[in-house]
């Protein structure tokens, strides 16, 4: 009967654990998922940068920095609308996100890409 108790109180305590294991990493995966989604409308600084702040109870700071940057290329059904004559610049991104939360720290990282449209003088 000592056995079963104490088993059954090892698994439960196990389980428990286990169960906010999973909500730590649930509530951590949906914040890194909301901070990159919002990244896609803030403007980027081609040299570089960083954002701070507070989400979900986490404390956040993003670095990026770019990669690479090209423009768009337009395929056409001649050579003479075939060229590098796109409408956009594309940029590419590196980002590095930091979460810390009560002592506990993770690290992100990922990439944006961003357009921005060529102003023309035609």
């Amino acid at each position: 009967m000592f056995s079963a108790v104490v088993l059954t109180t090892s698994s439960i305590r196990t389980l428990n654990i286990f169960t906010l294991k999973k909500e730590k990493y649930e509530i951590s995966y949906a914040t890194v998922l909301s901070l990159k989604a919002m990244l896609e409308n803030r403007e980027f600084n081609p040299m570089g940068g960083k954002f701070t702040g507070k989400i979900n109870g986490f404390d956040y700071d993003i670095t990026y920095k770019i990669l690479e940057s090209r423009r768009t290329y337009v395929t056409g059904e001649t050579i003479r609308t075939t060229g590098n004559l796109g409408p956009y610049n594309i940029y590419l991104y590196s980002c590095v996100l930091n979460l810390l939360k009560e002592g506990s720290y993770s690290e992100s990282s990922f990439e944006i890409l961003k357009y921005q449209e060529v102003v023309s003088s035609e």
